[in-house]
């Protein structure tokens, strides 16, 4: 049997898989290009199943999906994007335009696909022909089950594939960022639809890029068919004012994990399959030269994470905090850079900038979430891509754009997908969100804790002849710990073992009596981690500081800080009320 499986594609709507499919079915072919095939035209494909010839189909199209909020909840653009049609060259010559206002600004018929049909019969049935024909254009904007409708029903899809040949299946997945439930899913269905010797192709760059990660750990676990081929499609994001853009297709190794030589050190020797993992993927992403995102918790090594990218790159990753950005003119100056006299205070000869001083490397943003809408919208425009692969920037005080090719981008956040969907411009999150890597934090890898603190060791004190030997009593005491603070706790501890045990005894004995504890570096180090350092995040637990004396106003006192503490623990005031049950106005009113 010859299956083609891709997820569905809340941005590209389904019409998006009639094309990729038509792109097959006109060159005859059930496998994917050896090389990549550039410059597909969705138009010219869009009429392709019109006429039945003797081409080759897939036996069935398994098309993953689950319920309309989950893919909702990874991206806004089916409502974000609803306006598009009105700037759509098709739809202006087909005279639609008007037809279209009236349905989108009636929010009885908008989107309901058979109310809106029943309408444009009635109202304008010399226009039907041309609705149904170019619904295509707009399908994307539908919810999953009526987009399948029009697919099965109204497309010329029907025409090629019949009956049971298109299979939708709504895995149980209730989230999209959660690569374990989506592998335990994905299993579950390949071995109840698939056999070891089908042909699959399966397209990994559909979905999210949790989905993406999570074919290639079922590759690697060899639960896939034998013959299964791994594809990615993409369109041409560099082409300006083309709604519908140009799209390739590439194969790409299905042993990714495999076929990808270990070139970084971060993890050297890791026994743990999770940071195995991060430094592949991130190895792979980086070359495939579209934006990686890393997301960690503060101090598990995101930044030195990137440093490794030196050995393949040749030279230093430029690196920013966008949270030293205090403004948007000193982000702006330090990002694109400024001509000569651009500004009161500037360097005399002007400033190159870090997106230029990166190229033919890396450029890493940190705390990504930091940057204002602002900024976004600039860095936006700036990291568009032109056919050669250049981005086009204009420093501050200059008329003129320079072009900076080959420019690597890395960003990272110690928030978490949800927050930073909160923080971001929704197209600016688009862009950046392409290749996800998750580094799991100190806790979840505890089988390198011994070699995490010998690491720490090594980088603390690198002229120290003898390394620390953790006991098996420390070891004990600091896998107990959350390590909230991840490398950053582990260097506390290495810090206040190795001084303990550069007192003379008078010394050791005098501390050991005023905290009363017993004599030894372990009880030493305990007791100061757990009087000046987190133990935990900070977040979890709400503690009131509560004022006895002015009992009158104990209730709102308690109410504003817990409001406080909501917004930061769930990252926006919208967050905190959905989380807590209670409208944003009722946070609102606490927090006074």
């Amino acid at each position: 049997m010859n299956y083609y499986i891709t997820w569905h594609y809340t941005t590209h709507g389904i019409a998006y898989l009639k094309h990729i499919l038509s792109w097959f079915y006109k060159n005859n072919t059930l496998q994917p290009p050896k090389k990549l095939v550039e410059n597909i035209e969705q138009e010219e494909l869009n009429d392709v199943f019109d006429v039945v010839k003797k081409g080759k189909k897939f036996d069935k199209i398994f098309y993953l999906t689950a319920k309309q909020e989950v893919f909702d909840r990874i991206s806004s653009r089916r409502y974000s994007y609803k306006d598009n049609y009105k700037k759509d060259e098709i739809l202006k010559e087909k005279g639609l335009i008007e037809l279209y206002n009236e349905l989108r600004g009636d929010s009885d018929l908008c989107y309901n696909l058979d109310k809106e049909i029943v309408y444009v019969r009635d109202k304008y049935p010399t226009k039907l022909d041309d609705f149904k024909k170019y619904l295509w254009r707009e399908i994307q904007h539908y919810d999953i089950s009526t987009q399948i409708k029009w697919l099965k029903g109204m497309s010329n899809f029907s025409t090629i594939y019949r009956g049971n040949e298109f299979q939708e299946f709504q895995l149980g997945v209730n989230d999209l960022r959660d690569i374990q439930g989506i592998v335990n899913a994905l299993k579950d269905f390949v071995k109840e639809n698939t056999c070891p010797d089908d042909n699959c192709i399966v397209n990994i760059s559909l979905g999210s890029a949790e989905t993406e990660v999570a074919w290639f750990i079922l590759a690697d676990n060899g639960i896939l068919p034998h013959n299964t081929k791994f594809i990615q499609t993409y369109d041409d994001k560099s082409i300006p004012g083309k709604r519908f853009k140009p799209f390739c297709i590439k194969q790409v190794p299905v042993k990714l994990i495999d076929d990808v030589r270990d070139s970084f050190e971060f993890y050297k020797g890791t026994k743990s399959k999770k940071r195995e993992l991060v430094t592949k993927l991130f190895n792979k992403y980086l070359a495939s030269g579209f934006p990686v995102l890393l997301l960690g918790e503060r101090g598990t090594g995101k930044s030195h994470l990137v440093a490794t990218s030196k050995k393949d790159n040749k030279r230093e990753p430029v690196e920013a905090n966008c949270a030293s950005f205090t403004d948007n003119t000193i982000a702006e100056s330090e990002l694109f850079g400024y001509e000569k006299g651009a500004f009161t205070g500037g360097e005399k000869n002007g400033k190159k900038g870090l997106i230029r001083s990166a190229e033919n490397g890396v450029l890493f943003l940190d705390e990504i979430h930091h940057l204002s809408k602002y900024m976004q919208a600039k860095l936006m425009k700036a990291f568009q891509t032109d056919p050669e692969n250049k981005f086009h920037i204009r420093p501050v005080g200059s008329a003129d754009e320079l072009p900076v090719k080959n420019v690597k981008l890395v960003f990272a956040t110690n928030h978490t997908i949800e927050q930073l969907k909160n923080d971001l411009l929704p197209d600016f999150y688009d862009r950046i969100v392409q290749y996800v890597v998750e580094i799991p934090p100190l806790r979840e890898t505890k089988e390198d804790l011994k070699k995490d603190i010998e690491s720490v060791w090594k980088y603390l004190y690198p002229n120290e002849e003898s390394l620390i030997d953790p006991s098996k009593e420390l070891l004990k005491w600091v896998k107990s710990l959350e390590l909230r603070g991840n490398y950053r706790d582990l260097q506390n501890i290495v810090r206040y073992y190795k001084i303990f045990n550069e007192f003379d005894e008078k010394t050791k004995n005098g501390i050991c009596n005023q905290y009363g504890i017993n004599c030894s570096a372990l009880d030493y180090t305990k007791k100061c981690f757990e009087k000046y350092h987190l133990t935990s995040d900070g977040k979890e637990k709400f503690i009131a500081d509560i004022d006895l004396s002015d009992s009158k106003n104990i209730k709102n006192s308690v109410l504003s800080q817990f409001a406080n503490w909501a917004i930061e623990m769930f990252g926006s005031r919208k967050n905190a009320a959905k989380e807590l049950g209670i409208s944003e106005k009722t946070l609102y009113n606490w927090k006074q």
